[in-house]
Order: C-alpha cells, then sequence, then structure tokens
C-alpha cells in the first residue's frame, strides 16, 4: 500500500489463541479498509481486517 513500509508491519499473537494482529503505520492518511483488503491480494480470504485506525501524527 502507498505510503507503509515493511519496517513500519508488525505482526503479533492476537487476542483470541491461534490468531494474529497485524498492525502498520503509513505516511498515507488516506488509507481505507478496502485499501488494505486489496492490498493482502489473493491470500484476503485467510484474514480478516476488522478496522483501519488513524493515529496521530508524527511531529
Amino acid at each position: 500500500m502507498d505510503g507503509v513500509l515493511a519496517d513500519d508491519i508488525k505482526i503479533a499473537a492476537g487476542d483470541k489463541p491461534g490468531t494474529q494482529k497485524v498492525t502498520f503505520k503509513s505516511s498515507n492518511s488516506e488509507i481505507t479498509k478496502e485499501m488494505a483488503i486489496k492490498a493482502i491480494g489473493d491470500k484476503k480470504d485467510q484474514f480478516v481486517v476488522k478496522n483501519v485506525k488513524k493515529g496521530e501524527a508524527a511531529a
């Protein structure tokens, strides 16, 4: 996705056993849930994108 660097992607244990949580940072403030799903590509059926949260901009 535009604005996302590999160093800004983190994979951790999910809230439920056997799941994982992926978080990322982006310089693109216009990223949507639909864009995230499209970026997953042909693996999109293996994932659930719950939300895309906008954080605070870096100073």
